[in-house]
């Protein structure tokens, strides 16, 4: 249906070098996973990058195959900084680049160590900026680019003092997404989707998500469908640029965060 199809999307032809091609950091599971399957469901080939799981990636790469999509793998430790000048030597060109890869470990300010900081700075913000940077050197001169920074919604689960080092490496990156933006207009779009709770790790409980998502406005916390459809939406609107969409049920409302009633 034409009319239906989204702008990013180039229709299948003869020419596979037509097809948009989309680079998934951290896609080898959960979020990045589910977005790699459906932008290959829409007509992207794709770039797994993944690290420590491999047999996850190439799993899905099989299935992302029998969606038609081209799959190149693409295994990394994004904290080796050195190391991502070459990063797209070893790739096919690009037209979108999703940010969703990241480095968690909580710790507070009291204990807060130097090596921890850095460790999750180099993943949470080093490496987008050099892998962006990258991307716009190799994006072919008659493409459109996109970047979509996936990031943590405001006053929601790890945005505070209690995974400090983390929140000031996410915090760094969402405020670099308006800079981004504005150096590489008009080749490149850049937005990010700031997330609330949306998937249990192995060490959080469904009463734990239970109780954040009562404390949102819309006592629901977000899913993985509404992950896909801010990326959709940012990925088919050619005039957005530097914005964040907070999918994160209320949680980033000023009025909410400092209510003494709420």
């Amino acid at each position: 249906d034409k009319e239906n199809r989204n702008e990013y999307v180039t229709p299948m032809s003869s020419d596979v070098n037509a097809r948009p091609r989309a680079l998934i950091t951290g896609a080898a599971k959960r979020i990045g996973a589910a977005i790699a399957e459906h932008l290959a469901a829409r007509g992207c080939d794709i770039v797994l990058h993944c690290h420590l799981s491999l047999s996850d990636a190439e799993s899905l790469s099989e299935k992302l195959h029998e969606k038609g999509a081209r799959v190149t793998i693409m295994r990394q430790d994004l904290s080796k900084i050195d190391e991502l000048n070459n990063f797209f030597n070893a790739i096919p060109p690009c037209d979108i680049l999703i940010h969703n890869a990241s480095v968690f470990i909580r710790d507070t300010m009291d204990n807060m160590e130097s090596e921890v900081l850095e460790a999750q700075m180099r993943v949470n913000m080093m490496a987008p900026l050099l892998l962006t940077q990258g991307f716009a050197k190799q994006l072919p001169k008659d493409r459109q680019g996109s970047v979509v920074v996936l990031s943590d919604g405001v006053m929601g689960w790890s945005l505070s003092p209690h995974f400090f080092s983390y929140a000031a490496s996410k915090l760094s990156l969402d405020a670099c997404i308006d800079l981004l933006a504005t150096s590489l207009a008009p080749a490149i779009r850049v937005n990010g989707v700031a997330l609330g709770p949306t998937l249990e790790n192995e060490s959080d409980t469904s009463e734990m998500f239970e109780r954040l998502a009562a404390r949102s406005p819309m006592k629901k916390n977000s899913s993985t469908a509404d992950v896909i459809r801010s990326v959709d939406y940012l990925l088919d609107s050619p005039t957005v640029t530097g914005q964040t969409i907070s999918i994160a049920s209320g949680m980033q409302l000023k009025t909410k965060r400092f209510d003494p009633l709420s």
